[in-house]
């Protein structure tokens, strides 16, 4: 049986107040603007515990990479990540945390030529320093799963249990309801599931998903929640969503592994929205920063 509140009640106001010297944890990023528009119990510092986030992207602008920098970001404010990737191989995911968290290049790390058993013991002495300074530190991964809604459910539960507090899931597409006839539908029906998740677990979950046909193939103008494959509804479970711009991302002229866009926060339930930060994608160690007011006009649309 639910409880229905008394909002004149005194009892129930010291309450609501105790909460606050003891606030739950919150997930800070490494993108200050974005940091600084999770009010409530984000606290202006990232995404409080409970929080389910959308990221919204094309196929090749980042949006796995960015959620694997939030999730390291994590990891080394002592939470324990998450990522369930449907997308891509789990050596792969691997070798992407390892040039992001270890600071190696992404080139040393692909198999050929340009591998050698010096970067292996580079790699391996690295991951002993960090467990040096943070024995109980883990970052779960898996690529072995049925891309079927339950199934990944019941995967995230067994790691609530072993303590994982944010998830990542890439991505939504790629994810089955098998009582849901229609595409739009199905994902739809999985993103109330991401959400309810989160709510109900007070952890935080952060869902990738693809643009539309509509938003895809339109790189005229920057994308809305629209695009977002399953629709606005998308958006709507969602504590925050964010959108890469596609139509304002360039490659550097003088340093070609440099990329330039915006992200895009349309949907912010905790905070001010229709905001725009500017994003520099470093593809030789596969991380964002966000651009410094005295660089915007490097972006484009930025003068």
């Amino acid at each position: 049986m639910s409880y229905t509140g008394d909002l004149l009640s005194v009892t129930e106001a010291h309450a609501h107040f105790e909460m606050y010297k003891n606030p739950p944890p919150v997930v800070r990023t490494s993108l200050g603007s974005l940091n600084q528009i999770c009010r409530g119990f984000g606290q202006r510092k990232g995404f409080a515990m409970g929080w389910y986030v959308v990221i919204g992207g094309d196929t090749g602008q980042g949006k796995s990479m960015l959620a694997l920098q939030m999730a390291m970001e994590a990891s080394e404010q002592g939470v324990i990540p998450g990522f369930l990737s449907f997308e891509m191989a789990e050596y792969e995911l691997r070798n992407r945390f390892y040039s992001q968290a270890l600071k190696v290049p992404s080139q040393m790390l692909e198999p050929g030529e340009h591998f050698s058993e010096a970067t292996a013991e580079m790699v391996i002495q690295r991951l002993r320093d960090r467990r040096d300074l943070d024995p109980g530190a883990n970052f779960y991964v898996t690529d072995d799963l049925v891309p079927d809604v339950g199934v990944v459910v019941g995967k995230m539960e067994m790691w609530l249990n072993i303590g994982v507090q944010l998830f990542v899931v890439d991505y939504l597409q790629l994810l089955e309801d098998r009582k849901t006839v229609g595409m739009a539908q199905e994902v739809q029906k999985i993103s109330a599931a991401m959400r309810d998740f989160a709510h109900h677990n007070q952890v935080v979950v952060i869902a990738l998903s693809q643009y539309n046909n509509e938003g895809g193939n339109d790189r005229t103008r920057p994308p809305h929640v629209g695009h977002l494959y399953g629709g606005r509804r998308i958006s709507q479970d969602s504590d925050m969503t964010i959108l890469l711009d596609h139509s304002r991302y360039e490659r550097d002229r003088a340093q070609s592994s440099k990329a330039r866009t915006w992200m895009l926060v349309p949907k912010n339930r905790h905070g001010p929205s229709g905001v725009d930060i500017p994003i520099e994608w470093d593809y030789t160690l596969l991380k964002a920063r966000e651009g410094m007011p005295d660089e915007i006009n490097l972006w484009p649309g930025g003068d």
